[in-house]
């Protein structure tokens, strides 16, 4: 991994990977997504191209919190 965004050619901030492994500053690669993903759901890898998805999987944990409030105290 190098120690530089491809995006801004600075030093990583808040760095993230892809699912192809390049990595990327998270405001760098946001901005990146932003203006070039015409549907919102997929966007190519600005290093090599390969398409990844872009759609965050919600997460349930409101059952967790329900079920932990059901239970009765010690």
């Amino acid at each position: 991994m190098s120690d530089q965004c491809t995006i801004c050619i600075c030093g990583y901030t808040e760095p993230v990977s892809i699912p192809c492994g390049h990595v990327y500053c998270m405001q760098c690669l946001s901005d990146y997504i932003s203006s070039s993903s015409p549907d919102g759901l997929t966007a190519a890898c600005p290093t090599c191209r390969a398409e990844f998805s872009i759609v965050v999987p919600e997460v349930d944990c409101l059952g967790s919190v329900a079920l932990c409030l059901k239970s009765p105290l010690p």
